[in-house]
């Protein structure tokens, strides 16, 4: 492959392209002579003196005016073009596609399931911390050797106050349901 041409000044497009005009109507000028002073060795603009030389000899008059701006737009510098917008409609297409294509693969699960299956689980697992003093308390007395109703009550009570106590901690997962423990009435 040859070495990459570098130009010594502008391409006659962008020159044309800076002053507002078609390019054939620079190309004409340079076929005429008027910008004939102004133009490199190699075909390329001096983007100065090509200026000078188009304003000097040009009749602004006949030249069209620019176009109007869209008022739908906006301001043009800030108007976002349509490849951008289409490629951020693709980018969320293919989030989407990726979302399904793991849900389809079971890598993945809802997350309305998920809450809804982990506060399923915590109601379960409070449930079967506060039956505990109550299904393991006798054993646990005539093991010890003590009665059962004191020792049944103390038990409640501080597994009671350990699941009220886990609940008012900040955890590092959303809340998915409060777990507070009503006080048991004395009878």
């Amino acid at each position: 492959m040859g070495a990459a041409l570098i130009r010594q000044g502008m391409s006659v497009r962008a020159f044309a392209k800076s002053v507002g005009v078609n390019e054939a109507a620079i190309r004409q000028a340079v076929q005429n002579g008027r910008l004939a002073d102004a133009v490199f060795g190699d075909g390329s603009l001096d983007e100065v003196a090509a200026r000078v030389l188009w304003l000097k000899t040009t009749n602004t008059s006949r030249q069209k005016s620019p176009a109007p701006r869209s008022k739908l737009a906006g301001d043009a510098d800030r108007a976002r073009g349509i490849n951008d917008v289409k490629f951020d409609k693709l980018e969320v297409e293919l989030e989407k596609a990726r979302l399904d294509l793991a849900e389809q693969k079971r890598t993945s699960i809802p997350y309305a399931s998920a809450r809804k299956s982990l506060a399923g689980f915590m109601r379960l697992y409070r449930d079967i911390c506060l039956q505990f003093a109550v299904r393991h308390g006798p054993a646990i007395a005539a093991e010890v050797g003590c009665e059962e109703g004191p020792l049944i009550a103390a038990l409640s009570a501080h597994m009671r106050h350990a699941l009220n106590e886990a609940a008012s901690n900040p955890r590092p997962f959303p809340k998915v349901a409060e777990v507070v423990v009503p006080a048991e009435e004395d009878e």
